[in-house]
């Protein structure tokens, strides 16, 4: 049990293919975890001993490098307030910002990532806004890369109107 445990949380470093290598899901790292919760279960139930003793450091070094897995995963946000509108988002992020793919919406509206200059920032931005209207609902699915080390994560981000927007993220938090 063990085994698979650690098995099932290095595989979390070969998710996904290239560029995008380790770009692992919530719900991947909470397999993991349902792994040790129950292989903890099951060593909490035998005898107390040397064995159960040196098991539980196992499962406690497996659990340590998850905890410090997920959370070096999440990048923190805020929304510009004033220069966020309907044609586009600026945020602020905890690490600079990379590159990400330009994305359409479902009725071929194009949109680009950004920083402008500016460290730590992005812009969303509708590329043509004037012949492809921005509209409530818009919904644009990117996948984000930063500097630092920091792994790909996919966003999804849906245009409320009126300088709303609503982010979707595993790992892009406020």
């Amino acid at each position: 049990m063990i085994k698979q445990t650690n098995d099932a949380f290095k595989a979390l470093d070969t998710v996904q293919s290239s560029f995008n290598k380790g770009n692992f899901s919530k719900a991947e790292s909470d397999a993991v975890q349902k792994l040790i919760d129950n292989l903890l279960v099951y060593v909490n139930s035998l005898p107390y001993g040397k064995d159960q003793t040196e098991l539980l450091g196992e499962i406690a070094t497996i659990q340590n490098a998850l905890n410090a897995k997920v959370e070096s995963r999440y990048i923190k946000y805020k929304i510009v307030e004033g220069e966020s509108n309907l044609k586009q988002l600026k945020l602020t992020l905890s690490t600079g910002f990379f590159q990400a793919n330009a994305e359409r919406s479902k009725d071929n509206k194009i949109i680009y990532l950004n920083s402008s200059g500016e460290a730590n920032t992005v812009y969303i931005r509708y590329l043509y806004p004037d012949t492809q209207k921005p509209a409530a609902g818009d919904t644009f699915k990117v996948n984000m890369r930063f500097n630092g080390g920091y792994k790909n994560i996919d966003v999804t981000f849906i245009n409320q109107g009126e300088g709303k927007w609503d982010i979707e993220s595993d790992w892009l938090v406020k």
